[in-house]
């Protein structure tokens, strides 16, 4: 329903078409603004922590904000993702991961935002949720 309304509003979102089986989702974030920010919490079915955050902003300072201050760079990696981007792999010194991509500009906007994926959850379960990551309208 927040997807859908923020489309429906004009913004374009990244979101996961559907939940691995067992996730739960337990928050949402949105701002409105000029600078607008979407958010999503995830459990696994196992409990460990996804985070997905898309936002027009550096990805240095979405690392530093949600993963750490100075992440290890992990090198540009393949994945398979509807959103045919390519993605930047961090890890830091906790066993956090995280990946990073930057999304084609939108509507008016002269640049993309920046979409991290990162959080406890293993690199497998992450790259899971990246798999099932679209943009695509939803009926309202």
């Amino acid at each position: 329903e927040a997807v859908a309304a923020a489309q429906d509003a004009g913004f374009v979102l990244v979101y996961p078409r559907q939940l691995p089986e067992g996730w739960i989702a337990t928050r949402l974030d949105f701002v409105r603004g000029e600078r607008p920010a979407w958010g999503i919490n995830l459990l696994t079915d196992e409990g460990n922590f996804v985070g997905l955050r898309q936002e027009d902003d550096d990805v240095e300072d979405l690392l530093a904000t949600y993963v750490d201050e100075n992440p290890s760079e992990d090198g540009e990696v393949t994945l398979d993702s509807p959103l045919g981007t390519s993605w930047q792999a961090w890890s830091d010194a906790s066993g956090d991961h995280a990946y990073s991509t930057e999304l084609a500009p939108a509507g008016n906007a002269e640049t993309g935002d920046t979409l991290l994926v990162y959080g406890s959850a293993t690199e497998a379960d992450q790259e899971e949720l990246i798999g099932l990551l679209v943009t695509e309208p939803l009926e309202p």
